[in-house]
């Protein structure tokens, strides 16, 4: 026969010598954590297959078997990497549920967060923190952790991105920050002051040793870095300018 998860089973015509086979139809969203029997309150040893277990009765046996179910719970993980392809540690992200948050994961040293224990549901994932030299990523993700009927304890987990297709594996990207510096040119010398028009010409280069994929505004014009370096030629300052 069939039971609720708060029912109790008994047969009483049990026939001596014969064995029995306990099944449970699990429900979905749960699995069959353990199952255990009793055989006039000493345990016995039961071997369960899939959700079944088999038991063999003897005369004036009192069986008791118990199954023990649990909820399934998801989880996930997020890559963080840089421009560069480079991992990145120290960057912060947050699963929402509606306001509320509900967990918050750190990516370690080979650039992973490690979601995990996330209940049936739907959530949002966002990045609410950057490590140091990086820009926060205005990204948001649809995490869904939804049950199966495959009495295991890991529920199915589907993440989809902005464009609502679905990632097969979530790496999200760190933009570096921005900076910015100026250029200055001063004479320190009289006789110039008849010339405080004159115009410098200057070639300026950046190098970066850490990051081999950056860019550089001048003028409005943006030069993408070359194995890490960008010159600018002609720049034009004037005494004082």
């Amino acid at each position: 026969g069939k039971i609720s998860l708060s029912e109790s089973l008994m047969v009483p015509t049990a026939e001596s010598g014969k064995t029995y086979v306990f099944s449970e139809t699990q429900k979905t969203g749960w699995y069959l954590k353990s199952a255990t029997a009793t055989r006039n309150g000493e345990p016995i040893d039961v071997v369960p297959v899939g959700t079944s277990v088999e038991v063999t009765t003897q005369a004036g046996d009192n069986i008791v078997v118990t199954f023990e179910n649990q909820p399934q719970t998801g989880s996930f993980t997020v890559n963080k990497t840089d421009a560069d392809n480079k991992k990145v540690a120290g960057a912060e992200f947050t699963l929402y549920d509606g306001p509320n948050a509900v967990a918050t994961e750190t990516t370690d040293r080979n650039g992973v967060a490690t979601f995990s224990g996330i209940a049936i549901g739907s959530y949002t994932l966002k990045e609410t923190k950057a490590p140091t030299g990086y820009v926060v990523s205005d990204a948001e993700y649809a995490v869904v952790v939804a049950g199966n009927e495959k009495n295991l304890k890991d529920a199915t987990v589907t993440i989809k991105g902005e464009d609502g297709n679905a990632i097969e594996s979530l790496t999200v990207m760190n933009a570096y920050d921005v900076h910015s510096f100026t250029l200055k040119k001063a004479v320190n010398d009289d006789t110039w002051a008849a010339n405080a028009d004159a115009e410098f010409d200057f070639t300026v280069k950046f190098e970066n040793a850490t990051h081999n994929t950056f860019a550089v505004n001048y003028n409005g014009q943006k030069t993408d870095a070359v194995y890490g370096v960008v010159t600018i030629s002609d720049v034009k300052l004037k005494n004082n300018g």
